[in-house]
């Protein structure tokens, strides 16, 4: 499990203990990611002890996302954000941060190398690091 996970789960137990002491682990933590592959990897981490909502929705797309007033409500209620480096993210983070400036933000992407192996009109960087195994466990 890489550092950052690990620094995501470590906040994950201490926000549960300062927010909710004397509840323990029966209320799970709500939490974000920002695209439907990280709920997945986040629910098998965090277990009961998360529940987690997807910013992006099937459907969507992370390239034109523009969250809306349900969404931005949502978010207000949740301690974490597990971001992956979706285009959106770079215009939208910013604005959330400091609409929600209690929300801890988990960069799940700062240790990926850039991934060229294919062509997209998005950058250089290949931002569908849940596509490989190898990536994934960096992740």
């Amino acid at each position: 499990m890489n550092h950052f996970l690990k620094t995501g789960l470590f906040i994950v137990v201490l926000i549960q203990h300062l927010y909710f002491p004397d509840k323990g682990w029966t209320e799970p933590i709500p939490v974000f990611v920002s695209i439907l592959p990280q709920k997945y990897f986040v629910e098998r981490i965090g277990k009961e002890q998360v529940k987690v909502e997807v910013m992006v929705n099937p459907g969507e797309s992370p390239a034109t996302f523009n969250p809306n007033p349900k969404k931005m409500s949502l978010l207000s209620q949740a301690k974490l954000y597990f971001s992956i480096g979706v285009p959106f993210e770079t215009i939208w983070i910013e604005r959330i941060q400091v609409i929600h400036s209690n929300l801890q933000f988990v960069p799940l992407h700062d240790n990926q190398n850039p991934a060229n192996d294919h062509d997209h009109s998005h950058g250089s960087r290949d931002p569908h690091i849940w596509t490989s195994p190898a990536k994934v466990k960096l992740m």
